[in-house]
């Protein structure tokens, strides 16, 4: 007798595994959905991603006519959940992507700090000619770096920052958890704590509360000069406000990975802004993600099959 239905968005591998799993699950692979909301009347779990089709079949009658009965779990590659329909998450189990690729996100944000603080190609020699010592690289030490979100990504950003002794400011409304390294100072609100950082990473997730909360009255107290790192989701920033911000303030500079739209349309500013490195969401990227994201699966299925909840759902009236 076969195991549950699953749809698999994702890609071969998670397809390997699955069909090795003990369960003896029916695999359905669509890695490259047209229609990702086109689900059969049997499907128990759904992986997938953020796929751009989602939004093309957002509304509820856009659902699968047979309304899913039998759909329980759904387990998605990113950590957001604000990219997938409401009619595939409600009323199910929903886990996410949590925690899979916060290192590389890490990295990727202390990439951008060194590289805003040391920009070696500026300052390299091609020649006799260009061997000039006026200009120098800065520092990284010292440095304020505030980090809005102290999610899995926040933490890890928070180890590397340390290591390279930087004054980390940390933004959350909890208590700090009990295994919090030590050389940190916490604030309860990003108002609190713009006004201090060298450089300030949005890594927070996006809800209601958190929408465009980077705006014209925040950027008003930001610090002169101030970096931005954006690598949540880009909605949490009003572009318009950024835009006028950057103007304002020519030493100011802003690194972006994720955008709103995603990408943006041709011919936004953000292309060519001088004081803005845009990348195209791929700050994620590691050759690790794939087998966390394998192991993650099984584990979950394992709990599945057993009858209990897949650790690490998502609280979606939060939103993470």
């Amino acid at each position: 007798m076969s195991g549950p239905v699953i749809v698999n968005h994702i890609g071969p591998e998670v397809s390997e595994a699955l069909k090795a799993h003990p369960s003896q699950p029916r695999v359905l692979d669509d890695f490259e959905p047209k229609t990702p909301g086109d689900l059969p009347e049997d499907v128990e779990i759904v992986l997938t991603r953020a796929l751009a089709e989602w939004r093309e079949c957002w509304e509820d009658s856009d659902a699968p006519a047979h309304g899913l009965p039998n759909l329980k779990w759904v387990q998605t590659f990113s950590v957001g959940v604000d990219r997938y329909p409401p009619w595939l998450l409600e009323g199910r189990m929903v886990t996410n992507g949590r925690g899979m690729t916060a290192r590389a996100i890490a990295e990727f944000t202390l990439a951008a700090i060194l590289l805003r603080e040391k920009p070696l190609v500026k300052v390299s020699a091609t020649s006799r000619d260009t061997w000039d010592q006026k200009a120098f690289p800065g520092r990284v030490n010292g440095k304020t770096l505030g980090i809005f979100g102290y999610g899995a990504i926040g933490q890890e950003i928070v180890k590397r920052a340390l290591a390279f002794e930087m004054d980390v400011v940390v933004c959350r409304r909890s208590a700090p958890p009990a295994d919090a390294p030590e050389g940190i100072r916490y604030v309860t609100s990003l108002d609190e704590m713009i006004g201090q950082c060298d450089h300030l990473v949005i890594s927070a997730p996006l809800t209601d509360e958190t929408r465009e909360i980077v705006n014209a009255t925040m950027l008003a107290k930001a610090a002169k000069g101030m970096h931005l790192i954006n690598v949540a989701r880009g909605a949490l920033i009003n572009e318009a406000d950024l835009r006028g911000w950057l103007d304002s303030d020519p030493e100011a500079f802003a690194t972006l990975d994720v955008t709103w739209p995603e990408p943006p349309v041709e011919g936004d500013p953000l292309y060519t802004h001088p004081q803005v490195l845009l990348t195209p969401h791929v700050s994620w990227s590691g050759d690790t993600i794939m087998p966390l994201f394998v192991e993650k699966v099984l584990k979950g299925l394992d709990a599945y099959v057993a009858g209990q909840p897949p650790e690490g759902q998502v609280d979606l009236k939060r939103g993470y």
